[in-house]
């Protein structure tokens, strides 16, 4: 288990506003207990849930020429805590 389990916070108007929420973009290969172990360790927390989610890439039209390229899938983890808190995590309440 590595630190590249969590690649970087996802920053959105519904994950700043949930209280006990968290959301992170992570590694595709990494599974839920990979997952809850690196939070745990990392930030000093107790984990009560996980959901994942795989976000299939977008097409997109790029250049000069408008070659279309897809965009490559982006696995995130919905992340509640039971007990403590992020504090590196921005939130709004």
């Amino acid at each position: 288990m590595s630190n590249t389990t969590l690649l970087k916070p996802v920053l959105t108007e519904k994950s700043l506003n949930k209280a006990d929420l968290y959301v992170f973009k992570v590694d595709p290969q990494a599974n839920k207990n990979q997952i809850k172990e690196t939070v745990e360790k990392v930030y000093k927390v107790v984990v009560s849930e996980i959901k994942t989610v795989v976000v299939k890439g977008k097409m997109k039209v790029a250049g000069k020429r408008r070659l279309k390229k897809r965009l490559s899938k982006v696995k995130k983890a919905y992340i509640t805590l039971s007990k403590g808190k992020i504090d590196d995590f921005p939130k709004n309440n």
